[in-house]
């Protein structure tokens, strides 16, 4: 089972973890227990929380970037458990490689892709700002 971890964004004792089997988890490192599952729709291959909130953005091999809320144990914009998580306009063109949240703005993602583009997000809309080739 491949995974794809993130904990420099984690608080001290969580690490994040995003896998084939389309979930995503937090895991309490002190008490080295799972503390929250999230079930998804794709596959997730990279991952990124942002440092401000608790919203962590995703990429894949479906060439879309999703959105996860951890606080409510569920997705951005569906109901509290859904497991289910909010999808960014499809744009990448090929697997999305990367996510990573702007340091200062909760509401800016970056997203680079094997189709050579890196996209800048609002994650208020679901269309891309930018996009360098």
């Amino acid at each position: 089972n491949n995974t794809s971890s993130d904990s420099t964004n984690s608080t001290p004792s969580t690490l994040l973890t995003g896998s084939w089997d389309h979930g995503l988890k937090v895991y309490d490192t002190s008490r080295m227990d799972c503390v929250l599952a999230l079930n998804g729709s794709r596959v997730v291959t990279s991952l990124s929380r942002c440092v401000n909130s608790n919203v962590v953005g995703t990429g894949g091999p479906d060439c879309t970037v999703r959105l996860w809320d951890m606080r409510s144990g569920g997705s951005v914009g569906e109901s509290v458990g859904s497991g289910a998580d909010k999808t960014l306009r499809q744009s990448h063109k090929a697997w999305v490689s990367n996510v990573q949240w702007s340091p200062t703005d909760p509401f800016v993602l970056a997203s680079t892709s094997h189709d050579g583009t890196l996209k800048i997000w609002d994650i208020r809309s679901s269309l891309p700002l930018h996009t360098v080739n």
